[in-house]
């Protein structure tokens, strides 16, 4: 498999387990937001905020209309790219803890967003 991110973007990443991070064919979206409060890794899921930063998702603080899966990790104060669409693999992603343990909830969570999960489908 090839070096991550799947995005064009000034820096490559290799995940610690490559996963496959796509599953379906839904159209993919993507743009960028300096981290505010703490670092994230590649896939996390990630909270865009009403002033254009993006923080850690926290379960009961942000809602599922906030949420982003960030395309590399990155470091308070770096630009991050984002997706804010697209139909991923929920095994790649890095869920908060406490939030959406099984993959029908984690399909629940991104119920009504441009952002689906799914599993791989066997071969």
């Amino acid at each position: 498999m090839s070096a991550y991110p799947q995005l064009a973007v000034g820096e490559v990443q290799t995940p610690p387990a490559l996963k496959q991070p796509f599953v379906g064919d839904r159209p993919i979206s993507n743009d960028s937001a300096v981290m505010a409060t703490a670092a994230c890794v590649q896939y996390q899921v990630l909270a865009l905020l009403s002033d254009g930063t993006v923080v850690p998702f926290v379960n009961g603080t942000n809602t599922p209309s906030q949420a982003v899966i960030s395309a590399i990790g990155g470091n308070v104060g770096a630009r991050v790219p984002y997706y804010d669409a697209g139909h991923f693999n929920h095994e790649a992603l890095v869920w908060p803890a406490g939030l959406a343990a099984t993959l029908n909830a984690r399909k629940a969570f991104f119920n009504g967003t441009p952002i689906k999960v799914g599993h791989v489908l066997p071969n």
